[in-house]
């Protein structure tokens, strides 16, 4: 909801909040993958870095963590 009204860093450290304070194998991904995409249209890398690594670490056998490792790879230039 966040993001859909233009508030991209709100909405970021809402994902992640949700990867926090959850252990739910399936939303916790979906929530890291959203936090690095916000934090990449914000030109944060360092942030996007940190949430993606956690993504491919912890749950490295999700879909989220294979689309994750362009996202991680691309920042990286």
């Amino acid at each position: 909801m966040r993001r859909g009204r233009g508030d991209v860093a709100g909405a970021a450290e809402a994902f992640v909040k949700v990867a926090i304070l959850f252990a739910d194998p399936v939303w916790v991904p979906k929530a890291l993958l959203e936090a690095g995409k916000c934090w990449l249209e914000l030109g944060q890398r360092e942030k996007a870095d940190r949430v993606l690594d956690e993504l491919i670490e912890k749950h490295g056998k999700s879909p989220e963590a294979a689309a994750a490792k362009p996202l991680r790879r691309a920042s990286q230039r």
